[in-house]
């Protein structure tokens, strides 16, 4: 402990060609994210997850309140970021605005990197965590692209507080802490990178002053500008008498929902693993080479490089679904760390390299992302051409279905809970604060002119009182009038489009 003093109060190292090589990096990154997303551009139907969160932020122009209006238990910054975009389109709005996170994310990893290795390890970093998040179904909107960035600027604010010789962090402690409360407003989990953020800062403040109280009264300061966007949230909601819904879907119904099948989840950790095993291999042994190499002995980067990955990992098991796209976080801590490995001469490029081209193969980059692409623009297609055959003056209703299908068409009224799980997954049932069949019930009651529902269930425990209910009601009131294949990212789906018998 003695040498980490030692080293937080020596001269800070001078990071000059970052600087000055900082256009031709941010460009060469640039191209990378350009090359690696393309295949997911223009998709309509992505991922059923950012094709709901689109949908409520187009429905938020018109003056529909999330949790009041249509529910869902993400927190509220995810949903004023995607009203925001919706403002300014649809589709190409927000994945142009999510490639635009994701390339500026990769900047930042690459100026981390920066701080204890050399450019090419840098770029390398940058474009390893470039290769991930679209291995990982980021290659659209998910909340991570977002809130990675948050995160990544967080963390390099710490580490130049670490680095800096003043025993006090100043304004890039509390940016940072602001930082984190904005990922935090976009998804909880990220409270564990910020929380070990924040721990960071007080050690670094003990180290150079032992000063109790005034380390104390950090910590209360830190936790108040990280806590300060959640706050305003709350009195926003509070303000317009909606607190109890907001605090009831973003809080309480989470430990509501029912554990998914264990089979399930241990199969989607293996598919995590097969595609992530490398990257996360040269994470550790890139830790391990900083805290043990001689010359970084006793280096605050080593230690804060180390913690980072740390509390990714445990960010990401505090929900362990082990989904796809809840890896997308660790992505930014596993980059970093590997930055420090693509710096050993010779091997480094190589293995920085090899790490991104085996992440690319393994999300089947590009033929099969493209080859995916395409069918899933085609189906959708397909199926919004079927349904505005049939809707005329009438409303759409979608069971267990993309909520991206009610793009372009009035939705149909009597239920709030238009994210599909929340009333086909037997999971949800006791946790929306609701009874699905009755949800259910109240939307056929007001007769759909068109219904799209999935022609078999597409979740591991699906709630069959709705599934008959659904069933039945299409059998005896309506025709099936087409089908149609949807490819998105994560499973490809047929759904069935069935219109009112007198709309034919």
């Amino acid at each position: 402990m003695a040498d980490l003093a030692q080293t937080l109060t020596s001269r800070p190292a001078q990071w000059g060609w970052l600087r000055e090589g900082s256009l031709s990096l941010g460009l060469a990154l640039a191209l990378a994210a350009l090359l690696i997303r393309y295949p997911a551009f223009g998709d309509p139907n992505y991922h059923i997850d950012e094709g709901f969160y689109l949908f409520v932020g187009q429905q938020m122009q018109h003056g529909l309140l999330p949790y009041l209006d249509i529910w869902d238990r993400k927190p509220a910054g995810l949903f004023l970021l995607y009203g925001t975009i919706a403002s300014f389109g649809g589709i190409v709005a927000y994945q142009l605005t999510a490639g635009v996170f994701a390339w500026a994310t990769a900047c930042v990893v690459a100026a981390v990197v920066g701080r204890f290795a050399d450019r090419t390890a840098a770029v390398l970093a940058g474009v390893l965590y470039l290769c991930l998040i679209g291995a990982l179904a980021g290659g659209g909107g998910q909340s991570p692209i977002f809130y990675n960035l948050f995160v990544a600027l967080a963390g390099l604010l710490v580490l130049q507080v670490i680095e800096a010789r003043s025993d006090a962090p100043g304004w890039r402690g509390d940016a940072a802490m602001v930082l984190c409360g904005l990922a935090l407003t976009i998804k909880p989990t990220a409270v564990v990178e910020g929380a070990f953020f924040g721990l960071a800062l007080l050690i670094v403040r003990w180290l150079c002053s032992r000063a109790l109280i005034a380390t104390m009264l950090l910590g209360v300061r830190l936790a108040v500008f990280g806590a300060l966007p959640t706050l305003l949230i709350w009195a926003w909601f509070a303000a317009m008498g909606g607190f109890a819904e907001y605090w009831f879907a973003t809080m309480q119904s989470i430990f509501m929902t029912a554990s998914p099948p264990a089979e399930a989840g241990w199969m989607r950790l293996r598919y995590l693993l097969a595609i992530t095993w490398l990257p996360l291999a040269l994470a550790l042994a890139g830790v391990a080479m900083l805290l043990r190499t001689p010359e970084h002995l006793g280096q605050p980067q080593a230690w804060f490089v180390a913690g980072w990955l740390g509390a990714a990992l445990l960010g990401f098991l505090t929900v362990p679904n082990f989904y796809d796209h809840y890896a997308l976080p660790v992505a930014t801590a596993v980059a970093v760390a590997c930055g420090a490995l693509f710096a050993r001469p010779t091997t480094g490029p190589v293995l920085g390299a090899a790490a991104c081209l085996y992440v690319l193969y393994a999300s089947g980059f590009p033929a099969a992302q493209l080859d995916r692409a395409a069918r899933s623009a085609e189906g959708y297609a397909s199926a919004q051409a079927t349904i505005a055959r049939h809707i005329g003056d009438g409303c759409l209703f979608a069971y267990d279905a993309p909520p991206a299908l009610y793009r372009g068409f009035r939705v149909c009224d009597g239920t709030r809970y238009l994210f599909p799980e929340h009333l086909s997954n037997q999971r949800e049932a006791a946790a929306i604060g609701a009874d699905p069949v009755e949800e259910l019930a109240r939307v056929l009651e007001g007769k759909p002119a068109v219904i799209v529902a999935s022609a078999e269930p597409t979740v591991e425990t699906p709630n069959r009182a709705t599934r008959e209910l659904i069933e039945a009601h299409l059998a005896g009131r309506y025709t099936l009038v087409g089908t149609a294949e949807l490819a998105d990212v994560v499973r490809p789906q047929t759904i069935e489009i069935w219109a009112t018998k007198s709309s034919r």
